[in-house]
């Protein structure tokens, strides 16, 4: 990483970050948006763009910062991890639940596991 680039956690506490790429043949400030994956084993970030960069250079990216990355023709993952292993960064619950006093209820969809929806 390069003097003045942002760190993972600035670039997931402010949701965009401008990074320096080597693009057609120059280096260019492209900006790159934290997009929310949703998995099955969870929630979590990638950083995208819309604009063509060399596969190299996304590599290089997600090396570096230790996050995946979306360019137009492919997602890039950092060497020897997937999906899954970045679902702490967000620190999201789908559906988490809460005991009352005498039944559990679920925060998201607001019903109480007592009532009859069938």
């Amino acid at each position: 990483m390069e003097e003045g680039e942002p760190t993972l956690e600035q670039i997931l506490k402010q949701g965009s970050a401008e990074l320096r790429v080597h693009r057609k043949g120059m280096f260019q400030r492209i900006l790159f948006t934290v997009k929310k994956m949703h998995e099955p084993y969870g929630v979590y970030p990638m950083l995208s763009t819309d604009r063509i960069v060399d596969l190299r250079e996304a590599v290089r990216l997600a090396e570096e910062l230790q996050i995946p990355v979306e360019i137009p023709h492919s997602k890039i993952y950092p060497r020897g991890k997937a999906g899954n292993d970045f679902v702490y960064l967000l620190k999201e619950t789908a559906h988490t639940r809460k005991q009352t006093d005498t039944e559990w209820k679920e925060d998201e969809l607001g019903q109480t596991a007592g009532d009859k929806t069938e």
